[in-house]
This record gives structure tokens, C-alpha cells and sequence, in this order.
């Protein structure tokens, strides 16, 4: 931190809270809540590890869908109010993120609270 220079962040409601939530690209200060982040981080870890989930499950005769990313999906989805990412893109945390930072970038301009 630089000599005397200081940040406050209040926060006075929640509409403060999800500005403050997006990303600085977005108006927001980046300030990340795991409540969206946990759907988002966990649907990229599944993703990366599926190939591997599948080959050791097979051996006992399991392969019907994870249950975990089942709700993490339906999370997610009630969330980003988006399409999934492509095949290739579901590794990818960012790619599951964006929606969730756009809705709430809608969110909170329509409120008209936004801090400038």
C-alpha cells in the first residue's frame, strides 16, 4: 500500500454488494462473493476431470451422471441465465462466469443504485 493512502469500501446494501462484486471491466471492484463463485469454480473442476471420473467409475459398473453436477449445473444456471459453455470451454472457469457477471451487471444497472 503507497504512505498514507487508504481505501473504504462501504457497503450499504445489497445492490452495493453485487456492483461491488464485478469485475472492474464491469464497473465492479472484483470483490468476489463464493456464493457465485462455488458453481462456476466447481463445474470447471468436474469438467477437467471428467475423462478421468468416467475411466475410474467404469471399472465398478457407475456411469450414470454425477449428482453434484447436476444441482451445481441447475445452480448455475438459475445464476447466469446463459447457455453452457461449449465442450471445449467447460474446463475453463472464466467461461462459466461471464454470465453470472452479466446478469448481475443487469441487475444492478436497472436498479439505478450503481456507484460512480
Amino acid at each position: 500500500m503507497l504512505a498514507g493512502a487508504k481505501i473504504i469500501i462501504i457497503i450499504t446494501n445489497d445492490n452495493n454488494w453485487l456492483q461491488a462484486s464485478l469485475p472492474a471491466k464491469n464497473g465492479g471492484l472484483g470483490i468476489r462473493s463464493v456464493m457465485t463463485l462455488a458453481p462456476s469454480a466447481f463445474l470447471a473442476s468436474a469438467a477437467s476431470t471428467l475423462t478421468l471420473q468416467d475411466a475410474m467409475l467404469a471399472q465398478f459398473g457407475n456411469t450414470s451422471p454425477d449428482p453434484a453436477v447436476t444441482r451445481s449445473t441447475l445452480a448455475w444456471s438459475a445464476m447466469a441465465n446463459d447457455v453452457e459453455p461449449v465442450s471445449e470451454r467447460r474446463h475453463i472457469q472464466k467461461a462459466w462466469d461471464g454470465g453470472c457477471h452479466t446478469e448481475t451487471a443487469k441487475f444492478t444497472a436497472a436498479d439505478g443504485n450503481i456507484i460512480h
